[in-house]
């Protein structure tokens, strides 16, 4: 009976999160830096996106789940020095690794895999540079990981390297959805 009454709290507790998924959304593109404010940088899309509930990966202690945005595998990004940054902050400090992060087949832990990379000195200000290359979208898809499910997601992990040795660190998760289920939320989301 115990077990009955388990099973059913974690399908009320599966159907509450997507509920949440489907409703979560806030005013779309990037438009001030994530992260408490103190990574050196903002970040903004060239396409409208949502807020939802992304896959963070498997540690030890269980599936965790993280806010994020809703974005299309065309969607691109550009970077620019946050108001109060330290002076001297440049783009050649800054990194970008893009990284596609989904359960293992037996649902026991998260794999990670890299994407594509931006090093430092390959990214300036205000120029828009794409998630994917349209080889990672056709090699994704043939592979039916294009996509974001409740168990995968793809995280944005921007590094840098600033004056005096400072660094900082800053992760942002995606959930990759089709045009059309983009357009869905976006629709939801101004009702």
């Amino acid at each position: 009976m115990k077990k009955l009454f388990d099973i059913k709290r974690t399908l009320l507790l599966a159907a509450a999160v997507s509920l949440l998924m489907a409703f979560t959304s806030v005013s779309a593109p990037y438009d001030k830096a994530l992260g408490g404010g103190s990574f050196p940088f903002d970040i903004e899309f060239d396409r409208e996106s949502c807020e939802r509930l992304c896959y963070a990966g498997h540690p030890s202690s269980g599936v965790k789940y993280v806010t994020g945005y809703a974005i299309t595998p065309y969607t691109s990004f550009s970077l620019s020095v946050a108001g109060g940054a330290d002076t001297g902050t440049e783009a050649e400090g800054l990194s970008v690794e893009v990284v596609l992060i989904y359960e293992n087949e037996g649902n026991t832990t998260s794999s990670r895999e890299t994407l594509r990379t931006y090093g430092k000195g390959d990214l300036e200000e205000g120029t828009y540079y794409p998630l994917f290359e349209e080889t990672n979208i056709e090699n994704l898809s043939e592979r039916g990981r294009l996509y974001s499910d409740s168990l995968s997601s793809v995280e944005l992990k921007l590094s840098y390297d600033g004056m005096r040795g400072k660094s900082s660190d800053m992760a942002i998760y995606l959930q990759v959805c089709s045009e059309e289920e983009l357009s869905d939320m976006l629709m939801s989301e101004g009702m």
